[in-house]
């Protein structure tokens, strides 16, 4: 084979320019999981009053606020403010706080927070008689016991009245009190109070019993409702006993979530953080402390909604460059894309699509939660352009002969920087570029043989139109010592960017041979517009 030496004068006729390549997406980096907390400003003071809840949660995007009195908020902003109405006596709500990421994974942080007493009666608002009972001495309610009474009236000023319902027609006036009962039998008791509005009293009955004969708890059973709740804020379970059952003291409850209670009492309203089935059971036990049989119901609780929406990658979009769709769905577990009503072979929550004719497309996305329901579908309408001209931004030379031999004549490399050094593998490349627009582009870096690029290729160049013909030529300068040589090394190489617009290449290699046969190889670096 014969080998060519020295730099080459790379003389590019243009009439044509670029392409964009599409980058392959790498995987979706996982949600981080959230953490719930807050803190308390406004504690402890008079009803009524607004105590304020600064979020302090990380990783989360929606949250869930249950402030103990029966108020939900899914309010996002970082100080939450809530007000408590006038409260009869000092009053501890429980505060829930629920976060939520986009991924549908949660976090729960609960703190009790004091509300005192109020100053003032609303204005002509009676009082509400109300009272707790228990056996001071041991629980039983057997004879004789001390029975402790705790008002949990409302509105009350001016002063309470307690009979107790034995034959002597015992009383006591104060708030809370205490009564001893000796002799087995069923009482009324009744608490009257009063204040400036009025009157009211209620009445309970208590059964005292002689010692050893009070039998376990009977008919223990419970309802629940909604039958299909949902967790979060959708839905809170309200359990309710039996009211039907026989010798109950206590009640305790256990959710089937990690969750007890055994201190609200035979109705009770729970809220599931999560979704799932829930075993919950109810225990109850009498005075005595003997526990009943255990009752227990399997709850199918369903997981939040998930609500379908999406992003996508900045425009203008072209039918050469790939669109990046990323969903910002909220609790969602699958993906199911469509591109003009066919359904794309991804499920994943980025994917990337290419259009392959301009106009208006449709994109659609649907995602289902735990629970395996589907959202409503998110649609988006995107207008994709077409392409119409390429430019060249890159310059390469793939292959070249390193020396010829011609009519008795050896021609080597020069060295870089040099001329008529022979021998050399390194040449120096002077690059000049013509184009239709006329002038020169002329590089003088050094490059290496096995890889050589020009780069620094502007925007000056002509954009051309695909069906216009760029023709390539390569222009040798020889040398051997004492003289320079300028001759063809290759036959003009033709390049129509017509013909590649099947796949629309970043890249591409051309070539033809010199008139002394050897290969001759061009890589060009395309972006299409």
């Amino acid at each position: 084979m014969k080998f060519f030496s020295s730099p080459f004068v790379i003389i590019l006729c243009l009439f044509t320019a670029t392409f964009i390549g599409c980058k392959k997406e790498g995987a979706v980096e996982p949600l981080a999981k959230p953490t719930a907390s807050f803190a308390v400003a406004g504690d402890g003071v008079k009803s009524p009053c607004t105590i304020t809840f600064t979020n302090q949660s990380q990783n989360a995007q929606r949250y869930v606020w249950n402030f103990g009195d029966g108020s939900l908020s899914n309010a996002t902003i970082p100080q939450v403010p809530h007000q408590y109405d006038y409260q009869p006596r000092d009053t501890t709500f429980k505060v829930m706080l629920i976060a939520y990421n986009n991924a549908g994974d949660s976090a729960i942080f609960t703190r009790n927070v004091v509300v005192k007493k109020g100053d003032v009666i609303p204005a002509g608002q009676k009082p509400i008689a109300n009272f707790e009972f228990k056996d001071n001495s041991g629980g039983t309610f057997e004879a004789p016991c001390t029975v402790a009474f705790t008002s949990t009236s409302q509105y009350v000023t001016k002063g309470y009245k307690w009979e107790f319902g034995d034959a002597a027609k015992s009383t006591a006036k104060a708030k809370d009190t205490v009564f001893m009962y000796t002799t087995p039998g069923n009482y009324t008791v009744t608490l009257e109070v009063t204040n400036e509005n009025g009157v009211a009293f209620t009445t309970k009955s208590i059964t005292i019993i002689a010692k050893g004969t009070i039998p376990p708890p009977a008919n223990v059973a419970f309802t629940y409702t909604p039958s299909n709740p949902k967790a979060g804020i959708i839905d809170t379970v309200r359990f309710t006993a039996n009211p039907n059952i026989t010798n109950a003291a206590k009640y305790i409850w256990n959710f089937g979530d990690g969750k007890m209670d055994s201190t609200t009492g035979a109705n009770v309203k729970h809220l599931y953080a999560d979704g799932g089935t829930k075993t919950a059971t109810l225990v109850v036990k009498n005075n005595a402390g003997v526990s009943s049989a255990v009752a227990s119901q399997q709850i199918k609780v369903l997981y939040p909604d998930a609500v379908a929406s999406f992003s996508m990658s900045t425009g203008p979009y072209s039918i050469v460059s790939a669109v990046k769709f990323t969903s910002t769905s909220i609790n969602a577990v699958s993906y199911t894309w469509s591109f003009d009503d066919v359904e794309n072979a991804s499920k994943t929550p980025t994917v990337t699509y290419r259009f392959a004719t301009p106009g208006m497309h449709t994109i659609k996305l649907v995602v289902t939660n735990l629970d395996g329901s589907p959202s409503v579908a998110s649609t988006q309408i995107i207008t994709v352009n077409n392409v119409s001209k390429v430019s060249i931004t890159a310059l390469k030379l793939v292959d070249a002969p390193l020396e010829n031999s011609v009519m008795g004549t050896m021609y080597e490399w020069d060295a870089p920087g040099g001329n008529g050094d022979q021998n050399s593998t390194q040449p120096d490349f002077f690059t000049t570029i013509l184009y239709s627009g006329g002038g020169t582009y002329k590089s003088s870096t050094m490059l290496n043989r096995v890889d050589p690029v020009w780069t620094g290729i502007t925007a000056t160049y002509n954009k051309a139109d695909f069906n216009m013909q760029y023709s390539i030529s390569l222009t040798e300068a020889s040398t051997k010592v004492g003289s320079i040589t300028q001759r063809l090394a290759c036959n003009t190489i033709k390049f129509k960017p017509a013909d590649y617009t099947a796949g629309y290449p970043s890249y591409i290699e051309i070539g033809g041979t010199s008139p002394y046969g050897e290969k001759v190889t061009i890589g060009l670096t395309l972006k299409w517009e």
